[in-house]
């Protein structure tokens, strides 16, 4: 059961560091094309 349970923490893990990723990418774009609206961000 511990295993099991360290596989899923895992799995969170990495399915987080895509979503920052992706979030990061997503912001460079909004960076680029000009929106300076998002200043909160």
């Amino acid at each position: 059961m511990i295993k099991e349970l360290s596989k899923a923490k895992d799995c969170f893990m990495l399915l987080k560091l895509i979503i920052i990723r992706c979030n990061i990418k997503v912001s460079k774009l909004r960076i680029g094309k000009g929106l300076g609206d998002d200043k909160r961000l």
